[in-house]
């Protein structure tokens, strides 16, 4: 017997249905689902799309690298400067101007993003440093050639002081891919989404896939976060292209498996597992409480929470207790650029993904969290 009530899930698709025909959405995709697999799905076009999930590709990335952890081929306090020399000599700003930083950036920095570092599009000193530098705007870029770009740009803050999000995760890919001594998406393909089933995920789906790929709304008038820049930024068809922090294309049906798979193993179930339970229930502690309350830049006019209620750990979004939406303490997740969104709760056993292209974020996300957890039996 389902522990969802078919009324309810009902509801929420014709409330879905009603955020695209308002013009809310160009289309949606929605699932929940438990540990025994997916119970709900939902879309409104007649056939399933492939989505940019821009910072859903985080998590991905940071799955990769605890198993490394796992395997003992590297650790949280390992400096990064051990895997990328050109770390090993940063610069941080301060009231004064640039100077030498005083600690050394770690693993553990990276994954909780309290590196110092930030993101293009953001309005701190080192953003637009990363803009001018051409920081994601050309994905004939190596990777390893952003990392050493991020490298020379003066840091907003000492490691580990602040939480602040940012291109930290692209470092971590950069270092992984120094680590196995392969390209990140071969990695990625050997490691999760070859495991798993995957077979939409990659970071090249190609010409053929292109149809199936919807336009982007809103967003910013240039950059990676721009529909325009996509060819530059985010191609669909560029053979060397990978990033840490976005790049992947995926659908709602594999991300479904990679959250079942992270659910499945939370509680110990996971065939095949991606990670041990006791390195994801270290994962998705809040490794940030000194920073509480986190935040992350968002437009004025936003109604978006961003992570109000929330902490962060080794790669994820964690819930705390009293948020403003509706979870249980120790669900984790993230989201991606273009209201791409999944979270697990192990405590109730339950998953939910979202997959849609708006930069706005109408908010079509949020009312997933709430409805699923309202369509609960018990």
């Amino acid at each position: 017997m389902s522990r969802f009530i078919p009324e309810r899930l009902a509801q929420l698709d014709a409330h879905m249905a009603a955020r695209v025909e308002r013009g809310d959405y160009e289309r949606l995709e929605w699932a929940v689902g438990d540990s025994s697999g997916l119970i709900h799905q939902g879309r409104t076009t007649p056939a399933p799309s492939i989505f940019r999930i821009y910072s859903m590709t985080k998590p991905i990335v940071s799955v990769i690298v605890l198993q490394l952890l796992e395997e003992g081929r590297l650790q949280l306090f390992h400096p990064v400067s051990r895997f990328l020399p050109e770390y090993e000599k940063l610069a941080v700003f301060t009231p004064d101007g640039p100077r030498r930083a005083q600690g050394r950036m770690t693993i553990h920095h990276l994954l909780t993003h309290t590196a110092g570092l930030s993101y293009a599009f953001m309005s701190d000193a080192s953003a637009h440093m990363l803009h001018k530098a051409g920081v994601h705007s050309d994905a004939k870029v190596s990777l390893r050639e952003e990392a050493r770009k991020i490298a020379a740009i003066p840091l907003q803050f000492e490691p580990g002081t602040r939480f602040l999000y940012s291109v930290a995760t692209d470092v971590l890919a950069a270092l992984v891919e120094e680590t196995e001594g392969a390209p990140l998406r071969d990695i990625v393909a050997r490691r999760v989404t070859g495991p798993l089933g995957m077979a939409d995920t990659s970071f090249r789906p190609g010409a053929a896939a292109l149809p199936r790929i919807p336009p982007l709304k809103g967003g910013m008038s240039s950059g990676l976060l721009s529909p325009d820049a996509m060819t530059e930024s985010y191609p669909h068809d560029e053979p060397a292209f990978a990033r840490g922090g976005h790049g992947l294309f995926s659908t709602l049906a594999d991300y479904a498996i990679f959250a079942r798979a992270l659910l499945r193993d939370a509680r110990g179930e996971g065939r095949p597992r991606l990670l041990s339970r006791a390195v994801l229930e270290h994962a998705t502690r809040n490794h940030v409480a000194h920073c509480m309350p986190i935040r992350i830049e968002l437009p004025p006019q936003s109604i978006n929470p961003g992570l109000a209620g929330q902490g962060f750990g080794l790669g994820f979004a964690v819930s705390q207790p009293g948020g403003p939406l509706v979870s249980r303490p120790g669900a984790f997740g993230w989201s991606g650029a273009a209201e791409t969104w999944f979270t697990v709760d192990p405590a109730t056993d339950m998953f939910a993904v979202l997959m849609a292209q708006n930069f706005d974020w109408p908010g079509a996300s949020f009312d997933l969290q709430a409805m699923a957890y309202a369509a609960l039996s018990g």
